[in-house]
């Protein structure tokens, strides 16, 4: 009787499942979660000032161009990219705990779906609330503007700080909402 293993490996970032002959090491990439989200879920409180030191980064790393504004096509192509680097995580997480003999390999028995699709992105609802000259583009100073709201909305005891407390179950400013 032969058995069939299969393996799972990472090609373009998407995962692909096919039968390999030698053990595969899964890694994920590395985290696309905010510092500032870390360190609110570890439960360290979160100041204003790094709170907008990770909007600057953040917003930074959407303005593909550098033209110090975000186009609707940036802000999507970052938001898909972090979802992929989540949903790469995600599959990575579950093979590892469907991999019960921690040999490398899904045997038959072991096997189910492990890639769950990407959600449609929507970046409307930011650019409605952020976009305050309606231009379809995002400045510096509009994001900003908007990223501190969300802090100050946050805040709830208005010491600028966030704490875990504040924090549970926010996205970065960048996220779905």
């Amino acid at each position: 009787m032969v058995l069939i293993r299969f393996g799972i490996g990472i090609s373009s970032a998407l995962l692909t499942v096919g039968v390999h002959a030698q053990n595969v090491k899964l890694q994920p990439s590395p985290s696309s979660v905010p510092v500032v989200t870390q360190a609110a879920q570890r439960g360290a409180p979160v100041t204003k000032v790094a709170f907008l030191a990770n909007v600057e980064k953040e917003f930074s790393a959407m303005d593909a161009n550098k033209d110090k504004k975000l186009s609707k096509p940036e802000i999507e192509k970052f938001r898909r990219a972090a979802l992929e680097r989540q949903r790469v995580a995600r599959s990575i997480n579950l093979f590892n705990r469907l991999d019960a003999d921690k040999n490398g390999y899904l045997s038959r028995e072991e096997f189910s779906h492990l890639a769950a699709p990407i959600p449609a992105i929507n970046v409307q609802p930011l650019m409605t609330r952020a976009d305050a000259n309606r231009d379809q583009q995002l400045s510096e100073e509009e994001y900003r503007a908007s990223a501190t709201g969300d802090f100050d909305r946050l805040d709830i005891n208005k010491d600028g700080i966030l704490s875990a407390a504040e924090t549970t179950g926010v996205k970065s400013p960048a996220g779905n909402r």
